[in-house]
């Protein structure tokens, strides 16, 4: 019996420590599981965290959104706006294009008509201002014309009037009369003396002043070659007296001595100083440098006739 006992006690507890093995082995896996699951209810966390991140971040976006949306139907509503404020400004700059159109073939006509009422003024004008300058030829003898006229005059006139069948021969004389006095102007040319001969035979009125140019042209070449020859007997005495370092006195005899050269001159060949303005000038141009210095050189002088 007490045998019995034994192996009971034995057998229960065998049973016993079978049992408690189990139950760490259960707690144990229990103990797993439950790490398992405080990692996923961590990574549940975490995760549900970022999505609330994420979630106010699409909040964000479509509160962004409905803000967008809101300003591009105000900007709709603008453009819809704008849209009849530029068909009305449209229309009207088409009306006032069409009004300024007419309002342009109306000033080209206007213009066309001052410019044909100008052009009819200046014709008037231009047939008024010819008339009275034909006259002015008509009713004036060729003494009087020469008297208030001049080359370029002439040459104006001739370019006013055109040809004109009246006055042609007219103005044709005076220009040729006018033409051959610019001769005295310059020196001395042989050739340019021959034409204006030429010219005389041309010219169709009759005149003293023609007559008297005619003798001008005649006698020039004999005045050129008096001044030579009086500058050849100035530049002879500047040869024969050098008065420089001299008193005064002595400088003033040798002035007086060139000056009666150029008096002889003057008097012996009767020369009008004002028929003559190139020979004039030669004559002031001796004066004005012996005046000072009756040794001063003027064989320049010599070589301009």
């Amino acid at each position: 019996m007490k045998i019995i006992r034994v192996i009971t006690f034995i057998w229960c507890g065998f049973g016993s420590s079978y049992a408690q093995q189990d139950l760490i082995n259960t707690l144990q896996k229990q103990a797993i599981t439950n790490d398992s699951l405080i990692k996923v209810i961590k990574n549940y966390e975490q995760s549900n965290n970022e999505n609330q991140v994420t979630l106010r971040h699409l909040l964000d976006t479509i509160n962004n959104l409905k803000s967008d949306l809101s300003k591009l139907k105000n900007l709709e509503t603008e453009m819809n706006e704008l849209e009849k404020f530029i068909k009305l400004k449209t229309d009207s700059i088409f009306i006032l294009k069409s009004n300024i159109t007419d309002k342009d073939v109306q000033l080209i006509t206007q213009e066309q008509i001052n410019i044909q009422k100008i052009k009819d003024v200046k014709e008037n004008s231009k047939n008024v201002m010819i008339t009275r300058v034909v006259d002015n030829y008509k009713n004036r003898n060729f003494e009087d014309l020469i008297k208030s006229s001049t080359l370029q005059s002439i040459l104006n006139d001739k370019q006013i009037l055109g040809p004109s069948k009246d006055i042609e021969p007219l103005l044709s004389d005076l220009e040729k009369y006018f033409s051959i006095t610019k001769l005295f102007q310059s020196t001395f040319n042989n050739a340019k003396i021959k034409d204006a001969q030429n010219q005389f035979n041309q010219i169709q009125l009759e005149s003293s002043s023609i007559d008297k140019l005619r003798n001008k042209v005649e006698n020039y070449q004999a005045l050129n070659d008096g001044l030579k020859e009086t500058i050849e007997k100035i530049m002879t005495l500047d040869g024969q007296e050098s008065v420089a370092s001299m008193s005064k006195e002595t400088q003033n005899k040798k002035l007086s001595k060139i000056l009666i050269e150029i008096s002889y001159y003057i008097f012996n060949y009767d020369i009008n100083l004002l028929d003559y303005p190139y020979l004039s000038d030669v004559m002031f141009e001796i004066i004005k440098r012996k005046t000072p210095n009756p040794d001063a050189d003027i064989s320049d002088l010599l070589k301009k006739l």
